[in-house]
């Protein structure tokens, strides 16, 4: 008996180790498959625009009209120096549309690839990442808002505005971890994506994105907002935009949020990867 034990206890590690080797490779396959799911994030943008006289532009058009007239109403409600406020609005609004944009987008990562899995043999992880690519070119054409902000306000440029790109780069490593563990989950339960969307109606508004957190500091401590995980996520981009660098609280927490979150979704997809077709 205690041999059977022993052998059924060797083939289930033996599995495990098999599932947990798999889901590695698909995600570096899928690292490597870059100019497949590259080629597939820009045509994902395009086709939303054909036929249209801007295409992708009207992007920024809608964006540029929100920031200009969200701007000079709430600057006069703050009271605050318009030249001060409508930067800090812009890239509030800017990277909050790029992590709000993947995660609405992410809860359907595979069932809108369904026929690419079920007919083609390819890692799954390169529909997160194509998820990921596809808000970055969004985030593009939006950040030429900005860039018609800077030339209307001005901004400082400083050396830290070049820790923007590092910043994106870790907030683009946390995107891809939480489209791969949301499509996961999302595969399998339907109903996720209107739940994101409520959640993320309710972050909008109690995270620093049209109100600085600044204006709180005299009538409340702002420590709901040190453990609100975007605030951290859009600070980290949006301190080096504005001139600034991030504070050392904002840039552990985006690391230990980057880092745990990889190892939780690799131990969720090592687990449940090989079910995704079914689910489909």
């Amino acid at each position: 008996m205690d041999a059977i034990l022993d052998a059924n206890a060797t083939t289930a590690t033996t599995v495990e180790l098999t599932a947990a080797q798999r889901a590695h490779r698909d995600i570096v396959d899928g690292l490597n498959l870059w100019p497949v799911w590259g080629a597939l994030a820009w045509h994902d943008t395009r086709i939303r625009y054909v036929r249209t006289l801007l295409g992708p532009l009207w992007i920024t058009v809608s964006m540029a009209v929100s920031v200009f007239a969200l701007g000079f109403v709430f600057s006069k409600i703050f009271n605050t120096d318009l030249t001060t406020y409508l930067p800090f609005l812009t890239a509030g609004l800017l990277i909050w549309g790029f992590i709000s944009g993947v995660l609405l987008e992410a809860a359907a990562t595979f069932p809108s690839a369904q026929l690419i899995i079920l007919s083609v043999s390819a890692p799954y992880s390169m529909h997160a990442y194509r998820g990921v690519l596809r808000q970055i070119i969004i985030f593009g054409h939006n950040v030429l808002v900005y860039l018609g902000v800077v030339l209307f306000v001005g901004v400082s440029v400083t050396p830290a505005t070049l820790l923007f790109f590092p910043a994106l780069i870790l907030v683009c490593i946390v995107m891809a971890w939480v489209t791969l563990m949301v499509a996961l989950i999302g595969t399998r339960f339907r109903d996720l994506q209107p739940i994101i969307t409520t959640i993320l109606q309710l972050f909008f508004f109690i995270t620093p994105l049209i109100w600085d957190r600044d204006q709180l500091a005299e009538r409340a401590h702002p420590i709901w907002v040190d453990i609100n995980p975007f605030y951290h996520l859009v600070e980290i981009m949006r301190a080096p935009m504005l001139g600034k660098v991030p504070s050392l609280l904002t840039v552990a927490v985006v690391v230990a949020i980057a880092i745990g979150g990889w190892i939780a979704t690799y131990a969720m997809f090592a687990r449940f990867r090989r079910r995704i077709p079914y689910w489909l």
